[in-house]
Protein backbone atom coordinates (compact mmCIF):
# COMPACT_ATOMS: atom_id res chain seq x y z
CA UNK A 1 0.00 0.00 0.00
CA UNK A 2 3.05 2.28 -0.09
CA UNK A 3 2.87 2.78 3.66
CA UNK A 4 5.14 5.18 5.48
CA UNK A 5 6.23 5.30 9.09
CA UNK A 6 4.70 8.23 11.06
CA UNK A 7 7.04 11.11 11.77
CA UNK A 8 7.33 10.70 15.54
CA UNK A 9 9.84 9.80 18.23
CA UNK A 10 7.17 8.25 20.45
CA UNK A 11 7.28 4.51 19.81
CA UNK A 12 5.01 3.38 22.63
CA UNK A 13 1.58 2.34 21.31
CA UNK A 14 -0.22 4.30 24.03
CA UNK A 15 2.20 7.15 24.68
CA UNK A 16 0.88 10.51 25.86
CA UNK A 17 -2.72 9.74 24.94
CA UNK A 18 -2.50 6.54 26.96
CA UNK A 19 -3.48 8.43 30.12
CA UNK A 20 -7.09 8.14 31.23
CA UNK A 21 -7.51 11.91 31.53
CA UNK A 22 -6.38 12.48 27.94
CA UNK A 23 -8.75 9.82 26.59
CA UNK A 24 -11.70 11.19 28.54
CA UNK A 25 -11.29 14.60 26.92
CA UNK A 26 -12.05 13.13 23.50
CA UNK A 27 -14.55 10.55 24.75
CA UNK A 28 -12.24 7.63 23.96
CA UNK A 29 -12.74 4.35 25.81
CA UNK A 30 -10.78 1.44 24.38
CA UNK A 31 -12.86 -1.70 23.78
CA UNK A 32 -11.55 -5.09 25.02
CA UNK A 33 -10.26 -7.29 22.20
CA UNK A 34 -12.67 -10.10 23.05
CA UNK A 35 -15.55 -7.74 22.19
CA UNK A 36 -13.97 -6.28 19.05
CA UNK A 37 -13.38 -9.85 17.86
CA UNK A 38 -17.02 -10.81 18.46
CA UNK A 39 -18.44 -7.82 16.61
CA UNK A 40 -15.98 -8.18 13.72
CA UNK A 41 -16.90 -11.84 13.35
CA UNK A 42 -20.58 -10.90 13.19
CA UNK A 43 -20.20 -7.95 10.80
CA UNK A 44 -17.56 -9.18 8.32
CA UNK A 45 -18.86 -12.09 6.27
CA UNK A 46 -16.72 -12.10 3.13
CA UNK A 47 -13.04 -11.83 2.28
CA UNK A 48 -14.02 -8.96 -0.01
CA UNK A 49 -15.83 -6.86 2.62
CA UNK A 50 -14.63 -3.27 2.88
CA UNK A 51 -14.64 -1.91 6.45
CA UNK A 52 -14.91 1.58 7.97
CA UNK A 53 -14.16 2.50 11.57
CA UNK A 54 -14.98 6.21 11.93
CA UNK A 55 -13.10 6.75 15.21
CA UNK A 56 -10.45 4.05 15.44
CA UNK A 57 -8.56 5.34 18.54
CA UNK A 58 -6.80 2.30 20.00
CA UNK A 59 -7.27 0.33 16.74
CA UNK A 60 -8.89 -2.64 18.44
CA UNK A 61 -11.68 -2.91 15.88
CA UNK A 62 -9.26 -2.49 12.98
CA UNK A 63 -7.01 -5.24 14.30
CA UNK A 64 -9.95 -7.59 14.84
CA UNK A 65 -11.28 -6.74 11.38
CA UNK A 66 -7.92 -7.54 9.82
CA UNK A 67 -7.83 -10.88 11.62
CA UNK A 68 -11.37 -11.67 10.52
CA UNK A 69 -10.58 -10.85 6.89
CA UNK A 70 -7.50 -13.09 7.04
CA UNK A 71 -9.58 -15.92 8.47
CA UNK A 72 -11.97 -15.57 5.53
CA UNK A 73 -9.10 -15.82 3.04
CA UNK A 74 -8.14 -12.20 2.39
CA UNK A 75 -4.40 -11.94 1.63
CA UNK A 76 -4.07 -8.16 2.08
CA UNK A 77 -6.63 -7.05 4.70
CA UNK A 78 -5.02 -3.63 5.14
CA UNK A 79 -6.22 -2.69 1.67
CA UNK A 80 -9.84 -3.13 2.81
CA UNK A 81 -9.59 -1.24 6.08
CA UNK A 82 -10.49 2.44 6.38
CA UNK A 83 -10.83 4.82 9.24
CA UNK A 84 -10.68 8.28 10.71
CA UNK A 85 -9.65 9.77 14.03
CA UNK A 86 -9.40 13.30 15.37
CA UNK A 87 -6.39 12.46 17.55
CA UNK A 88 -3.02 12.27 15.78
CA UNK A 89 -1.81 9.86 18.48
CA UNK A 90 -4.24 7.25 17.12
CA UNK A 91 -2.00 7.02 14.05
CA UNK A 92 0.99 6.03 16.20
CA UNK A 93 -1.14 3.17 17.54
CA UNK A 94 -2.25 2.35 13.99
CA UNK A 95 1.37 1.89 12.94
CA UNK A 96 2.41 0.07 16.10
CA UNK A 97 -0.43 -2.49 15.97
CA UNK A 98 -1.06 -2.89 12.23
CA UNK A 99 1.89 -1.39 10.41
CA UNK A 100 -0.47 1.12 8.76
CA UNK A 101 -0.37 4.89 8.72
CA UNK A 102 -2.21 7.95 7.50
CA UNK A 103 -2.90 7.33 3.83
CA UNK A 104 -5.10 9.22 1.39
CA UNK A 105 -8.33 7.36 0.80
CA UNK A 106 -7.80 4.95 3.69
CA UNK A 107 -6.95 6.61 7.02
CA UNK A 108 -7.78 10.26 7.62
CA UNK A 109 -6.73 12.58 10.42
CA UNK A 110 -9.69 14.80 11.27
CA UNK A 111 -13.22 15.02 12.60
CA UNK A 112 -15.27 12.23 11.02
CA UNK A 113 -18.39 14.40 11.09
CA UNK A 114 -16.69 16.82 8.67
CA UNK A 115 -15.86 14.11 6.10
CA UNK A 116 -17.63 13.23 2.89
CA UNK A 117 -17.25 10.06 0.82
CA UNK A 118 -14.55 11.80 -1.23
CA UNK A 119 -12.23 11.49 1.78
CA UNK A 120 -12.21 7.74 1.09
CA UNK A 121 -12.01 8.14 -2.70
CA UNK A 122 -15.80 7.96 -2.97
CA UNK A 123 -16.04 4.46 -1.52
CA UNK A 124 -19.10 3.04 0.18
CA UNK A 125 -18.62 0.28 2.72
CA UNK A 126 -19.93 -3.17 3.49
CA UNK A 127 -19.34 -2.62 7.20
CA UNK A 128 -19.25 0.30 9.63
CA UNK A 129 -18.03 -0.72 13.05
CA UNK A 130 -16.68 0.78 16.24
CA UNK A 131 -17.08 2.45 19.60
CA UNK A 132 -17.96 6.11 18.92
CA UNK A 133 -16.87 8.90 21.30
CA UNK A 134 -18.99 9.30 24.44
CA UNK A 135 -19.24 13.09 24.65
CA UNK A 136 -22.36 14.78 26.02
CA UNK A 137 -24.18 17.48 24.09
CA UNK A 138 -23.02 20.37 26.31
CA UNK A 139 -19.38 19.53 25.46
CA UNK A 140 -20.05 19.75 21.71
CA UNK A 141 -18.79 23.23 20.89
CA UNK A 142 -17.40 25.39 18.11
CA UNK A 143 -17.24 24.02 14.58
CA UNK A 144 -18.36 20.58 15.73
CA UNK A 145 -21.62 22.06 17.01
CA UNK A 146 -22.31 23.46 13.54
CA UNK A 147 -21.48 20.07 11.99
CA UNK A 148 -23.93 18.15 14.18
CA UNK A 149 -26.71 20.65 13.55
CA UNK A 150 -26.21 20.36 9.82
CA UNK A 151 -26.11 16.57 10.03
CA UNK A 152 -29.26 16.48 12.14
CA UNK A 153 -31.16 18.76 9.75
CA UNK A 154 -30.15 16.58 6.80
CA UNK A 155 -30.64 13.08 8.19
CA UNK A 156 -32.91 13.18 11.24
CA UNK A 157 -34.68 16.51 11.93
CA UNK A 158 -36.71 14.91 14.75
CA UNK A 159 -33.53 14.30 16.78
CA UNK A 160 -33.43 16.27 20.03
CA UNK A 161 -30.44 18.61 20.24
CA UNK A 162 -29.53 17.15 23.64
CA UNK A 163 -28.17 14.07 21.84
CA UNK A 164 -24.62 13.02 22.69
CA UNK A 165 -21.89 12.93 20.04
CA UNK A 166 -22.09 9.16 19.48
CA UNK A 167 -25.59 9.58 18.00
CA UNK A 168 -24.25 11.78 15.21
CA UNK A 169 -21.40 9.34 14.55
CA UNK A 170 -23.93 6.58 13.94
CA UNK A 171 -26.05 8.70 11.64
CA UNK A 172 -23.08 9.89 9.60
CA UNK A 173 -21.56 6.40 9.36
CA UNK A 174 -24.80 5.09 7.85
CA UNK A 175 -24.34 7.55 5.01
CA UNK A 176 -21.10 5.70 4.08
CA UNK A 177 -22.73 2.27 3.80
CA UNK A 178 -23.59 0.57 0.53
CA UNK A 179 -27.10 -0.82 0.08
CA UNK A 180 -27.31 -3.99 2.15
CA UNK A 181 -24.44 -2.90 4.40
CA UNK A 182 -24.03 -3.80 8.06
CA UNK A 183 -23.17 -1.86 11.21
CA UNK A 184 -21.97 -2.98 14.65
CA UNK A 185 -21.55 -0.58 17.56
CA UNK A 186 -20.60 -0.47 21.21
CA UNK A 187 -22.81 2.21 22.79
CA UNK A 188 -23.72 3.57 26.23
CA UNK A 189 -26.90 2.19 27.80
CA UNK A 190 -28.61 5.52 27.08
CA UNK A 191 -29.26 4.18 23.56
CA UNK A 192 -31.96 1.94 24.99
CA UNK A 193 -33.97 4.43 27.01
CA UNK A 194 -33.14 8.14 26.66
CA UNK A 195 -35.60 10.52 25.10
CA UNK A 196 -33.11 11.85 22.56
CA UNK A 197 -32.14 8.32 21.44
CA UNK A 198 -35.75 7.43 20.64
CA UNK A 199 -35.53 9.15 17.27
CA UNK A 200 -32.30 7.29 16.49
CA UNK A 201 -33.84 3.93 17.41
CA UNK A 202 -36.76 4.67 15.10
CA UNK A 203 -34.39 5.72 12.33
CA UNK A 204 -32.31 2.54 12.54
CA UNK A 205 -35.30 0.25 12.55
CA UNK A 206 -36.77 2.06 9.57
CA UNK A 207 -33.48 1.97 7.64
CA UNK A 208 -32.18 -1.60 8.18
CA UNK A 209 -33.86 -4.92 7.52
CA UNK A 210 -32.89 -6.11 11.00
CA UNK A 211 -31.69 -4.38 14.14
CA UNK A 212 -30.63 -6.21 17.29
CA UNK A 213 -29.97 -4.52 20.63
CA UNK A 214 -28.18 -6.42 23.37
CA UNK A 215 -27.80 -4.87 26.83
CA UNK A 216 -24.58 -6.15 28.37
CA UNK A 217 -24.47 -6.54 32.16
CA UNK A 218 -20.69 -6.93 32.24
CA UNK A 219 -19.08 -3.49 32.44
CA UNK A 220 -16.50 -3.13 29.69
CA UNK A 221 -15.00 0.23 30.59
CA UNK A 222 -14.83 0.26 34.38
CA UNK A 223 -11.04 0.29 34.34
CA UNK A 224 -11.33 3.35 32.08
CA UNK A 225 -13.35 5.16 34.75
CA UNK A 226 -16.76 4.60 33.14
CA UNK A 227 -19.13 2.43 35.19
CA UNK A 228 -22.08 2.80 32.83
CA UNK A 229 -23.55 -0.31 31.29
CA UNK A 230 -22.97 -1.04 27.62
CA UNK A 231 -25.37 -1.74 24.78
CA UNK A 232 -24.34 -3.62 21.64
CA UNK A 233 -26.26 -2.60 18.51
CA UNK A 234 -25.93 -4.60 15.31
CA UNK A 235 -27.86 -3.86 12.13
CA UNK A 236 -27.91 -5.33 8.64
CA UNK A 237 -29.61 -4.68 5.33
CA UNK A 238 -29.10 -0.92 5.00
CA UNK A 239 -31.94 0.46 2.84
CA UNK A 240 -33.33 -3.06 2.35
CA UNK A 241 -36.28 -2.85 4.73
CA UNK A 242 -38.96 -5.34 3.63
CA UNK A 243 -42.37 -3.76 3.13
CA UNK A 244 -44.29 -6.90 4.00
CA UNK A 245 -43.09 -7.23 7.62
CA UNK A 246 -41.82 -5.13 10.51
CA UNK A 247 -38.26 -5.09 11.73
CA UNK A 248 -36.95 -6.59 14.93
CA UNK A 249 -37.50 -4.17 17.82
CA UNK A 250 -36.42 -6.31 20.76
CA UNK A 251 -33.82 -5.68 23.41
CA UNK A 252 -32.22 -8.79 24.87
CA UNK A 253 -29.79 -9.03 27.73
CA UNK A 254 -26.39 -10.69 27.97
CA UNK A 255 -24.87 -11.30 31.38
CA UNK A 256 -21.33 -11.59 30.04
CA UNK A 257 -19.17 -11.20 26.95
CA UNK A 258 -19.31 -14.96 26.55
CA UNK A 259 -23.11 -14.81 26.38
CA UNK A 260 -22.85 -11.93 23.91
CA UNK A 261 -20.87 -14.18 21.57
CA UNK A 262 -23.58 -16.82 21.77
CA UNK A 263 -26.34 -14.30 21.03
CA UNK A 264 -24.50 -12.99 17.97
CA UNK A 265 -23.73 -16.44 16.61
CA UNK A 266 -25.42 -17.51 13.40
CA UNK A 267 -27.59 -20.13 15.13
CA UNK A 268 -31.14 -18.75 14.90
CA UNK A 269 -32.79 -21.10 17.38
CA UNK A 270 -30.78 -19.99 20.43
CA UNK A 271 -33.14 -18.95 23.21
CA UNK A 272 -32.33 -16.26 25.71
CA UNK A 273 -34.11 -16.14 29.08
CA UNK A 274 -34.24 -12.33 29.20
CA UNK A 275 -35.79 -11.85 25.74
CA UNK A 276 -39.40 -11.56 26.89
CA UNK A 277 -38.48 -9.21 29.74
CA UNK A 278 -36.69 -6.80 27.47
CA UNK A 279 -39.35 -7.02 24.76
CA UNK A 280 -42.00 -6.06 27.34
CA UNK A 281 -39.89 -3.14 28.56
CA UNK A 282 -39.31 -1.90 25.01
CA UNK A 283 -43.03 -2.05 24.18
CA UNK A 284 -43.96 -0.13 27.30
CA UNK A 285 -41.14 2.33 26.70
CA UNK A 286 -42.93 3.42 23.54
CA UNK A 287 -45.65 5.04 25.63
CA UNK A 288 -43.53 6.03 28.63
CA UNK A 289 -42.65 9.63 29.48
CA UNK A 290 -39.57 10.93 31.31
CA UNK A 291 -39.85 12.43 34.78
CA UNK A 292 -38.53 15.72 33.39
CA UNK A 293 -41.86 16.22 31.61
CA UNK A 294 -43.56 16.70 34.97
CA UNK A 295 -41.08 18.37 37.30
CA UNK A 296 -37.68 19.95 37.69
CA UNK A 297 -35.18 18.49 40.15
CA UNK A 298 -32.54 20.45 42.03
CA UNK A 299 -30.20 19.70 44.91
CA UNK A 300 -31.41 20.44 48.41
CA UNK A 301 -30.07 23.03 50.83
CA UNK A 302 -26.30 23.04 51.30
CA UNK A 303 -25.77 23.95 54.96
CA UNK A 304 -21.98 24.10 54.91
CA UNK A 305 -22.01 22.82 58.51
CA UNK A 306 -24.83 20.38 59.27
CA UNK A 307 -23.78 19.97 62.89
CA UNK A 308 -24.22 23.69 63.46
CA UNK A 309 -27.44 24.37 61.52
CA UNK A 310 -29.51 21.20 62.11
CA UNK A 311 -31.45 20.63 65.33
CA UNK A 312 -33.30 17.96 67.25
CA UNK A 313 -35.44 18.78 70.31
CA UNK A 314 -32.66 18.36 72.88
CA UNK A 315 -30.26 20.62 71.02
CA UNK A 316 -32.94 23.26 70.46
CA UNK A 317 -33.88 23.30 74.15
CA UNK A 318 -30.27 23.50 75.32
CA UNK A 319 -29.82 26.61 73.19
CA UNK A 320 -33.24 28.01 74.25
CA UNK A 321 -34.39 28.23 70.61
CA UNK A 322 -38.12 28.52 69.93
CA UNK A 323 -40.29 27.15 67.11
CA UNK A 324 -40.09 30.47 65.25
CA UNK A 325 -36.30 30.15 65.14
CA UNK A 326 -36.45 26.83 63.27
CA UNK A 327 -37.99 25.39 60.10
CA UNK A 328 -38.79 21.80 59.19
CA UNK A 329 -36.30 19.98 56.99
CA UNK A 330 -35.70 16.48 55.65
CA UNK A 331 -32.04 16.03 56.54
CA UNK A 332 -31.71 12.34 55.61
CA UNK A 333 -33.56 9.68 53.65
CA UNK A 334 -34.36 7.68 56.81
CA UNK A 335 -36.72 10.46 57.92
CA UNK A 336 -38.99 9.78 54.94
CA UNK A 337 -39.60 6.02 54.64
CA UNK A 338 -42.86 6.35 52.68
CA UNK A 339 -44.14 8.11 49.56
CA UNK A 340 -45.18 11.22 51.48
CA UNK A 341 -44.01 13.27 54.43
CA UNK A 342 -46.18 15.45 56.66
CA UNK A 343 -45.63 18.14 59.27
CA UNK A 344 -46.57 15.57 61.90
CA UNK A 345 -43.93 13.12 60.59
CA UNK A 346 -41.11 15.64 60.91
CA UNK A 347 -42.26 16.94 64.29
CA UNK A 348 -42.37 13.40 65.69
CA UNK A 349 -38.86 12.79 64.33
CA UNK A 350 -37.74 16.05 65.98
CA UNK A 351 -39.11 14.95 69.35
CA UNK A 352 -37.47 11.52 69.00
CA UNK A 353 -34.00 12.96 68.46
CA UNK A 354 -33.72 13.28 64.69
CA UNK A 355 -32.26 16.50 63.17
CA UNK A 356 -35.47 17.45 61.37
CA UNK A 357 -35.35 21.22 61.93
CA UNK A 358 -32.92 23.83 60.63
CA UNK A 359 -31.97 27.27 61.91
CA UNK A 360 -34.05 29.81 59.98
CA UNK A 361 -32.37 33.23 60.07
CA UNK A 362 -34.31 34.73 57.17
CA UNK A 363 -36.59 36.81 59.39
CA UNK A 364 -36.21 38.68 62.64
CA UNK A 365 -33.65 37.04 64.91
CA UNK A 366 -34.54 36.25 68.50
CA UNK A 367 -32.10 36.90 71.33
CA UNK A 368 -31.49 33.16 71.64
CA UNK A 369 -30.66 32.89 67.94
CA UNK A 370 -28.25 35.82 68.12
CA UNK A 371 -26.45 34.19 71.04
CA UNK A 372 -26.23 30.93 69.14
CA UNK A 373 -24.86 32.57 65.98
CA UNK A 374 -22.12 34.24 68.03
CA UNK A 375 -20.91 30.78 69.09
CA UNK A 376 -19.50 30.36 65.58
CA UNK A 377 -16.04 31.96 65.58
CA UNK A 378 -14.98 34.40 62.89
CA UNK A 379 -12.09 32.12 62.04
CA UNK A 380 -14.44 29.23 61.27
CA UNK A 381 -16.72 31.49 59.28
CA UNK A 382 -13.84 32.77 57.17
CA UNK A 383 -12.46 29.27 56.56
CA UNK A 384 -15.79 27.86 55.38
CA UNK A 385 -16.02 28.11 51.57
CA UNK A 386 -19.78 27.54 51.54
CA UNK A 387 -20.37 30.41 53.94
CA UNK A 388 -18.37 32.69 51.66
CA UNK A 389 -20.74 32.05 48.77
CA UNK A 390 -23.77 33.36 50.66
CA UNK A 391 -24.96 36.88 51.11
CA UNK A 392 -25.35 36.04 54.80
CA UNK A 393 -23.19 33.19 56.06
CA UNK A 394 -25.81 32.14 58.63
CA UNK A 395 -28.72 31.82 56.19
CA UNK A 396 -28.56 28.58 54.17
CA UNK A 397 -32.30 28.44 53.41
CA UNK A 398 -33.71 29.67 50.13
CA UNK A 399 -37.19 29.97 48.65
CA UNK A 400 -36.89 27.16 46.08
CA UNK A 401 -40.03 25.05 45.67
CA UNK A 402 -40.07 21.68 47.41
CA UNK A 403 -43.24 20.00 46.17
CA UNK A 404 -41.61 16.60 46.60
CA UNK A 405 -38.29 14.99 47.42
CA UNK A 406 -36.33 12.52 45.27
CA UNK A 407 -33.95 10.03 46.87
CA UNK A 408 -30.86 10.29 44.70
CA UNK A 409 -28.93 7.50 46.46
CA UNK A 410 -30.61 4.23 47.40
CA UNK A 411 -30.05 0.52 47.80
CA UNK A 412 -33.31 -0.73 46.30
CA UNK A 413 -34.30 2.18 44.07
CA UNK A 414 -35.39 5.84 44.11
CA UNK A 415 -38.64 7.28 45.43
CA UNK A 416 -40.59 10.47 44.75
CA UNK A 417 -41.84 11.58 48.17
CA UNK A 418 -44.71 14.08 48.12
CA UNK A 419 -44.20 16.96 50.54
CA UNK A 420 -47.22 17.63 52.77
CA UNK A 421 -45.16 19.45 55.41
CA UNK A 422 -45.85 23.14 54.84
CA UNK A 423 -42.66 25.15 54.42
CA UNK A 424 -40.39 22.12 54.67
CA UNK A 425 -37.42 21.60 52.41
CA UNK A 426 -34.52 19.11 52.34
CA UNK A 427 -30.75 19.12 52.61
CA UNK A 428 -28.56 18.12 49.68
CA UNK A 429 -28.75 14.46 50.67
CA UNK A 430 -31.94 14.51 48.57
CA UNK A 431 -33.23 16.43 45.56
CA UNK A 432 -36.12 18.87 45.55
CA UNK A 433 -38.85 18.45 42.94
CA UNK A 434 -40.82 21.42 41.64
CA UNK A 435 -43.88 20.22 39.73
CA UNK A 436 -45.07 22.09 36.67
CA UNK A 437 -48.44 23.88 37.08
CA UNK A 438 -50.25 21.37 34.87
CA UNK A 439 -49.50 18.47 37.24
CA UNK A 440 -52.51 17.99 39.52
CA UNK A 441 -52.56 16.44 42.99
CA UNK A 442 -53.81 13.20 41.40
CA UNK A 443 -51.04 13.39 38.82
CA UNK A 444 -48.43 13.79 41.54
CA UNK A 445 -49.65 10.66 43.32
CA UNK A 446 -49.67 8.74 40.03
CA UNK A 447 -46.08 9.81 39.34
CA UNK A 448 -44.93 8.61 42.75
CA UNK A 449 -46.68 5.26 42.18
CA UNK A 450 -45.24 4.93 38.67
CA UNK A 451 -41.70 5.46 39.93
CA UNK A 452 -42.00 2.85 42.70
CA UNK A 453 -43.47 0.31 40.23
CA UNK A 454 -41.31 -2.38 38.66
CA UNK A 455 -41.18 -0.50 35.33
CA UNK A 456 -40.11 2.75 36.99
CA UNK A 457 -37.51 0.96 39.09
CA UNK A 458 -36.13 -0.90 36.06
CA UNK A 459 -35.80 2.36 34.14
CA UNK A 460 -34.04 3.82 37.19
CA UNK A 461 -31.56 0.92 37.09
CA UNK A 462 -30.72 1.75 33.47
CA UNK A 463 -30.27 5.46 34.19
CA UNK A 464 -28.39 5.19 37.48
CA UNK A 465 -24.79 4.47 38.42
CA UNK A 466 -23.40 1.85 40.79
CA UNK A 467 -21.60 3.09 43.87
CA UNK A 468 -20.11 1.33 46.90
CA UNK A 469 -22.05 -1.50 48.57
CA UNK A 470 -24.31 -1.80 45.54
CA UNK A 471 -25.91 1.63 45.97
CA UNK A 472 -27.74 3.17 43.01
CA UNK A 473 -26.93 6.85 42.40
CA UNK A 474 -28.70 9.37 40.18
CA UNK A 475 -27.60 12.87 39.34
CA UNK A 476 -30.56 15.26 38.86
CA UNK A 477 -30.35 15.01 35.05
CA UNK A 478 -30.22 11.21 35.23
CA UNK A 479 -33.20 11.11 37.58
CA UNK A 480 -35.19 13.39 35.28
CA UNK A 481 -34.53 10.96 32.41
CA UNK A 482 -36.19 8.02 34.20
CA UNK A 483 -39.12 6.78 32.09
CA UNK A 484 -42.55 6.26 33.66
CA UNK A 485 -45.74 4.64 32.41
CA UNK A 486 -48.85 6.36 33.72
CA UNK A 487 -52.58 5.55 33.65
CA UNK A 488 -54.46 7.69 31.16
CA UNK A 489 -57.89 7.81 32.82
CA UNK A 490 -57.74 6.56 36.42
CA UNK A 491 -60.23 8.15 38.80
CA UNK A 492 -58.82 10.42 41.49
CA UNK A 493 -60.21 8.26 44.30
CA UNK A 494 -58.64 5.11 42.78
CA UNK A 495 -55.24 6.80 42.58
CA UNK A 496 -55.56 8.19 46.10
CA UNK A 497 -56.51 4.80 47.54
CA UNK A 498 -53.59 3.04 45.79
CA UNK A 499 -51.21 5.76 46.96
CA UNK A 500 -52.29 5.33 50.59
CA UNK A 501 -51.76 1.54 50.43
CA UNK A 502 -48.30 1.82 48.88
CA UNK A 503 -47.31 4.63 51.25
CA UNK A 504 -48.32 2.49 54.24
CA UNK A 505 -46.33 -0.51 52.99
CA UNK A 506 -43.22 1.62 52.47
CA UNK A 507 -43.56 3.08 55.97
CA UNK A 508 -43.89 -0.46 57.33
CA UNK A 509 -40.50 -1.30 55.81
CA UNK A 510 -41.73 -3.59 53.03
CA UNK A 511 -40.56 -2.06 49.72
CA UNK A 512 -41.14 -5.29 47.77
CA UNK A 513 -44.80 -5.44 48.81
CA UNK A 514 -45.14 -1.72 48.05
CA UNK A 515 -43.75 -2.24 44.56
CA UNK A 516 -46.10 -5.17 43.93
CA UNK A 517 -49.04 -3.00 45.04
CA UNK A 518 -47.93 -0.24 42.64
CA UNK A 519 -47.71 -2.86 39.88
CA UNK A 520 -51.26 -4.03 40.65
CA UNK A 521 -52.46 -0.46 40.39
CA UNK A 522 -50.90 -0.08 36.91
CA UNK A 523 -52.32 -3.42 35.76
CA UNK A 524 -55.79 -2.65 37.14
CA UNK A 525 -55.89 0.66 35.25
CA UNK A 526 -54.85 -1.00 31.96
CA UNK A 527 -51.49 0.76 31.92
CA UNK A 528 -49.73 -2.56 31.42
CA UNK A 529 -50.80 -6.17 31.10
CA UNK A 530 -50.24 -8.80 33.77
CA UNK A 531 -47.83 -10.69 31.51
CA UNK A 532 -45.85 -7.51 30.81
CA UNK A 533 -45.71 -6.85 34.54
CA UNK A 534 -44.30 -10.32 35.24
CA UNK A 535 -41.65 -9.88 32.56
CA UNK A 536 -40.62 -6.48 33.88
CA UNK A 537 -40.33 -7.90 37.40
CA UNK A 538 -38.01 -10.61 36.10
CA UNK A 539 -35.83 -8.04 34.36
CA UNK A 540 -35.72 -5.84 37.48
CA UNK A 541 -34.76 -8.75 39.70
CA UNK A 542 -31.92 -9.60 37.35
CA UNK A 543 -30.70 -6.01 37.03
CA UNK A 544 -30.58 -5.54 40.80
CA UNK A 545 -28.88 -8.88 41.37
CA UNK A 546 -26.20 -7.88 38.88
CA UNK A 547 -25.70 -4.52 40.59
CA UNK A 548 -25.45 -5.99 44.08
CA UNK A 549 -23.22 -8.86 42.98
CA UNK A 550 -20.97 -6.51 41.02
CA UNK A 551 -20.28 -4.38 44.08
CA UNK A 552 -20.03 -7.31 46.45
CA UNK A 553 -17.12 -8.60 44.40
CA UNK A 554 -15.13 -5.40 44.93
Amino acid sequence: MGLQRPATTNEHPLGARGTLAERRKIGAYYTPQTVTDILSEWAIRSAKDVVLEPGFGGCGFLESSANRLKALGCTEPGAQLHGCDIDDHAFHILYSRLGLTQLSGHFVLGDFLSLKREAFDGRVFDVAIGNPPYIRHHHIVGEQKLLVRSLRDRMLPSLNLQASLWVYFLLHACDFLKVGGRAAWILPSSFAHTYYAKALRTFLRASFSEVRVIALDERLFETEGAAERTVVVVAEGWKQVPTERGVNAEIVRARSVKELRVLLSETEDIKHPGRNSQSAFEKLLAKARPLRNFCKLSIGVVTGDAAFFLFDREKAESNKLQDRDLSLIVSRTKLVPGLSVSTKDLKIAFEEGAPSKILDARGRQSAAMKRYLKSMSRKRIKANLTFGKRQAWHSPLDDAKSDAFFTGMSHHGPRLILNRAKGATCTNTLYRAAFYPSVTATGRRALSLALISSFGQLSAEYHGRCYGAGMLKHEPSEAEAIQLVLPTSARADVVRSAFKRVDALMRAGDPAAARFEADRFLVSTGTMSASQCRSIRTALKRARAQRWQHRAEK
